[in-house]
């Protein structure tokens, strides 16, 4: 039996005897590790569903409406789990044991999408660019580290349903995944969701949220119009719902173009499938919502990050951070100066008394103690910080070093 929560388990007993015990767990002939500890209460071994899921390769969702567990696989190329490292001022791909798949070689390296990577480098004054680069031209590269195009692009976007926007020399285009220009006509700044994008029809080549002249609309692969409805600025749609503007005020609408939350507010952004940020102020006075625009948290936060976990940051001022549940109550809070994102259960703070930097999970415990100057959260539950001469290293959820080899 796996239970959520041993604490909402033993109070259904008069009297019960609880201990963490050492149990291993085997998954396909190999050991895994646990954030949280396997605890037995009277005899009966119980052990964390989001924690044991989430390590196996699962994700895990609270369904408040029909209060369900869901429990999903996370399909992912092989190597889209590689994880980007840095060596000699240069970037490559490593896996979560430190081995290296594609050596450093890059000056910059993005995730793999679709099976392919945008790589960038640096070009000095004196070499001749393309006359819309400034200082980093790009290219791409497969699994194996080939490039499958040459590093010139002053743009590469991520591949997205088989083609990467680009630019070169003022000119943009689609390619394939050959490297071939595309005859698809760019039509949109921004990429398809489920066949439709936001348009910009009217304002700059290079539109901002904050631009009062833009107008922006919807269209469909073929480039035609999907509605007549206009915004001063139209989002991706995610899940099914898109932020826009109108009348200088931020709301969602549907893929339906229907307003699903009216256009209230200065600023919105999504932080879980059915909760937005919202802003009401001057930049500093953040809350959180819901679909039916239902008041989750108040309008008392400087910033407020997305949840994962069911557990999201929230900043009261510069110095001071904390972690809010999705019912918008604090769970713990006071010892951190800084807060982030949980990833994986587990999330980088900096401590307010040392300043230093370590690793939380889900009770607020320390799983890192705060000792380092920086921490970045990596994938394959690694972490990346600097020694004292500013050498990039690696450490796991049990603060032991890794080094790219």
């Amino acid at each position: 039996l796996i239970i959520p929560s041993v604490y909402v388990f033993a109070q259904n007993f008069n009297q019960c005897i609880a201990e963490i015990v050492t149990h291993k767990i085997i998954f396909n002939n190999k050991e895994v590790s646990l954030s949280n500890p396997i605890v037995s209460i009277n005899n009966r071994v119980y052990v964390s569903i989001r924690d044991l899921s989430e390590t196996l390769g699962y994700n895990v969702e609270w369904q408040d409406s029909n209060h369900s567990i869901n429990i999903n696989l996370v399909e992912k190329d092989d190597n889209e789990n590689l994880i980007i490292f840095k060596q000699n001022q240069k970037m490559g791909f490593m896996d979560r044991t430190g081995k290296i798949q594609i050596a450093a070689q890059f000056d910059v390296v993005h995730e793999f999408h679709e099976g392919i990577a945008v790589v960038g480098n640096h070009i000095s004054t004196w070499e001749k660019l393309p006359s819309d680069a400034n200082n980093m031209i790009w290219g791409f590269i497969d699994e194996y580290g080939e490039l499958i195009t040459p590093i010139k692009y002053s743009y590469a976007g991520d591949f997205n349903e088989g083609l990467a926007l680009v630019e070169y020399n003022n000119e943009s285009y689609y390619i394939n995944k050959l490297g071939e220009k595309s005859s698809q006509t760019v039509i949109a700044s921004k990429y398809f969701t489920h066949g439709i994008a936001p348009k910009l029809i009217k304002g700059t080549s290079f539109p901002t949220p904050n631009s009062p002249s833009e107008i922006w609309t919807y269209i469909d692969s073929a480039g035609e119009l999907v509605t007549d409805k206009t915004y001063e600025y139209a989002g991706e749609f995610e899940d099914g719902m898109a932020i826009v503007k109108q009348n200088g005020k931020y709301g969602v609408i549907n893929n339906n173009f229907n307003i699903v939350i009216d256009c209230q507010y200065n600023n919105l952004k999504k932080i879980s499938n059915n909760l937005y940020a919202a802003c009401n102020g001057n930049g500093s006075n953040w809350g959180i919502i819901d679909l039916s625009n239902n008041v989750i948290a108040d309008f008392i936060y400087f910033d407020i990050g997305c949840f994962s976990n069911g557990l999201a940051p929230v900043r009261m001022d510069l110095y001071n951070g904390a972690y809010i549940n999705e019912s918008g109550k604090i769970v713990f809070c006071s010892q951190f100066s800084m807060v982030y994102d949980f990833s994986d259960g587990v999330a980088c703070v900096v401590d307010k008394v040392n300043g230093k930097a370590g690793v939380i999970d889900m009770q607020g415990k320390y799983i890192i103690e705060p000792k380092y100057n920086s921490l970045r959260p990596c994938k394959g539950g690694l972490f990346e910080t600097k020694d004292d001469n500013q050498n990039f290293f690696y450490i796991n959820k049990n603060g032991e070093k890794i080094l790219p080899h």
